[in-house]
């Protein structure tokens, strides 16, 4: 069963969703630019790969419980980000409180390792709460008694603050990785993020790449020109996005990526009962996938870039996933 990425309480430690695209694998790498992809022509023939690296690498769905730090059967890419993203957040909020505003300081972390935390607090009330104000934190092996162990670095900066449910920030990362028994994660690049209401997140990202190593199989995924809307509405994410991605899966290609129908899932599922994703690739070549409920996708595939679907079928979710 999954659960809410948007939850009030966990404000100011929670980071949005973010489709993520680049070619090859290898998680653990160097990070940084991907490779320059050139766009894919989408026919029937690669439509699953199409849409298996859109589910997971499009914010088609909330944080899943057991997602840990991998991409697992029903995690995404863009809940990897979300994961790490707060958990980066987390770490840098309470290493904050434990300097004093202004300076630069080392903080052994609770098991072990430790964190260089340079904290601005432009207004002198110990709080991260002011527009302008910035977190740095650069960890090494730290192990805060969370169940991963972080490396690299990452810079929080606050854009507008009215409260608890309504603020503005970016975070950029430099080798930000998070370790397990399970796998890691690793990003490099930026994110701004806008909080409104507690329960809606607006974010984009000109670039981030994300690196993910789980049970052995390793993935990378880089996002391009990214905007998302995202609203929690209690029972499940409503969610809109437009990017360029490619991913392990489609070689050294990209697909851009719509969503012309909000793309709904409910927290209860795995994957999404509504809305619709479109992938368009080189010569207007299309991709279209529907969702036609939590277990079942509907593929539609214009290889000619006429505007005629020559294609269509119906496929499960889960096949994508394998």
């Amino acid at each position: 069963m999954n659960t809410s990425i948007l939850n009030t309480r966990r404000a100011l430690t929670l980071l949005a969703l973010a489709s993520l695209a680049a070619c090859g694998g290898g998680g653990g790498g160097d990070g940084g630019e991907p490779p320059v992809a050139t766009d894919l022509a989408i026919t029937d023939a690669n439509a699953d790969a199409v849409a298996r690296v859109g589910l997971a690498s499009t914010s088609v769905g909330p944080l899943a419980a057991n997602l840990g730090t991998g991409l697992g059967a029903t995690g995404s890419a863009s809940q990897v980000v979300a994961l790490v993203s707060r958990r980066a957040q987390a770490l840098g909020l309470k290493a904050a409180s434990r300097v004093q505003p202004q300076a630069a300081a080392v903080v052994d972390c609770a098991v072990s390792g430790s964190v260089s935390v340079n904290f601005s607090d432009s207004n002198a009330n110990g709080l991260f709460d002011a527009t302008g104000e910035s977190i740095s934190v650069s960890a090494s092996a730290c192990d805060d008694g969370s169940g991963f162990t972080l490396n690299g670095s990452f810079t929080m900066t606050l854009g507008s603050f009215t409260d608890a449910r309504n603020f503005g920030f970016t975070m950029a990362f430099a080798g930000l990785q998070t370790t397990t028994t399970e796998g890691s994660v690793r990003l490099d690049g930026e994110l701004a993020v806008q909080l409104s209401g507690g329960n809606t997140l607006d974010l984009s990202s000109p670039s981030i790449v994300l690196q993910a190593s789980r049970s052995g199989v390793s993935y990378r995924f880089a996002l391009a020109s990214y905007v998302a809307h995202v609203v929690d509405r209690g029972d499940a994410s409503v969610q809109r996005v437009t990017g360029t991605f490619s991913g392990t899966g489609l070689d050294s290609y990209r697909v851009q990526v719509t969503t012309p129908v909000d793309v709904v899932q409910r927290y209860a599922d795995d994957y999404p009962s509504a809305g619709t994703m479109k992938f368009v690739g080189a010569a207007g070549s299309v991709l279209k996938v529907d969702a036609l409920n939590a277990t079942q996708a509907r593929l539609s595939v214009d290889a000619n870039g006429d505007g005629a679907y020559e294609t269509v079928r119906t496929v499960l979710w889960a096949d994508l996933d394998r």
